[in-house]
C-alpha cells in the first residue's frame, strides 16, 4: 500500500480521491470513466473528497445533459437561437450529395439526418473536430429554420472545443517517481492509476471501490464548465 499524503505531495494537482458513494453516481448517470476523473478533480474540497452529493448530481446533469432533456435542447437552439454549452460526444460526416459536413450527437439522439455545419463555423473549428474525427467537446447548438415550401430545417452547430483536460507530460511524471525507492510502493500507485487498489483484492481483477486514483502522467489544463 502506498502512503496517501506522499501520494498528493508527488501529484499535487492530478491526485483524487475515489469514494464507493460518488462513484454510483457515475455509474449512474453511465459517465466515462476519464469524465469521471475530470469531474472529481474538478469538484473535490481541499482534502480531495466531494461532500455534496445533491450539488454533484445537478453539475453532472447541467454539464452532461442525456437524451431525456433533448427537447429542452431543441427548443433553446429554436427559441433563443442557441444552447448552453455543453459537454457532448461529437461524431463527424461529410455529405458529398448536397456538399456540407453534418454532425452526431449519439447519448442525445441528433443524427446526421437532421443536422449541419455551416462553412463558416466549419472553417473555424475544424481542427478540433479532425483531430480525433470528432469525440467529447464542449458543444453549442443552433436551429436553421426550413426554407420556403421545404422541409429541411436543422440544427446548427455553432462551436465546438475539443475536450482535451490534460497534457501528457512526461517530465513532471519523471520528477515525481524519483519519490519513490520501494519499486513495490511505486507499482501500487501505478495500480492504483489503473483503477486497481493493491489491497483492495484478493485475486486479480477485484476492484475495491473505495481505492485512491491518480492520473500519473498528465499535466491539467484550464476548462470553462
Amino acid at each position: 500500500m502506498y502512503d496517501i499524503e506522499k501520494l498528493r505531495r508527488s501529484f499535487p494537482q492530478t491526485s483524487i480521491y475515489k469514494d464507493k458513494s460518488i462513484n454510483s453516481i457515475f455509474k449512474a448517470a453511465k459517465i466515462e470513466s476519464f469524465l469521471r476523473d475530470w469531474i472529481i478533480r474538478k469538484k473535490a474540497g481541499p482534502d480531495g473528497r466531494i461532500t455534496d452529493t445533491d450539488e454533484l448530481g445537478e453539475y453532472i446533469k447541467r454539464t452532461i445533459p442525456r437524451q431525456e432533456e433533448r427537447s429542452k435542447l431543441e427548443d433553446a437552439a429554436r427559441t433563443d437561437g442557441e444552447t448552453r454549452p455543453f459537454l457532448a460526444k461529437v461524431n463527424i460526416s461529410f455529405n458529398s450529395n448536397a456538399n456540407y459536413y453534418c454532425f452526431e450527437l449519439p447519448d442525445l439522439g441528433f443524427n446526421y439526418n437532421n443536422t449541419i455545419i455551416e462553412d463558416y463555423v466549419w472553417n473555424r473549428i475544424k481542427n478540433d473536430l479532425l483531430k480525433e474525427s470528432g469525440g467529447w467537446g464542449l458543444v453549442k447548438l443552433g436551429y436553421m429554420p426550413p426554407e420556403e415550401n421545404k422541409k429541411n430545417g436543422k440544427f446548427t452547430l455553432l462551436d465546438f472545443k475539443n475536450f482535451c483536460p490534460y497534457i501528457v507530460n512526461l517530465d513532471t511524471y519523471r520528477k515525481s517517481r524519483e519519490n519513490y525507492d520501494d519499486p513495490e510502493e511505486w507499482m501500487d500507485v501505478l495500480l492504483g492509476a489503473i483503477d486497481y487498489c493493491s489491497d483492495g483484492f484478493k485475486k486479480p481483477g477485484m476492484l475495491n471501490s473505495d481505492a485512491n486514483f491518480i492520473i500519473v502522467y498528465t499535466y491539467p489544463k484550464s476548462l470553462d464548465l
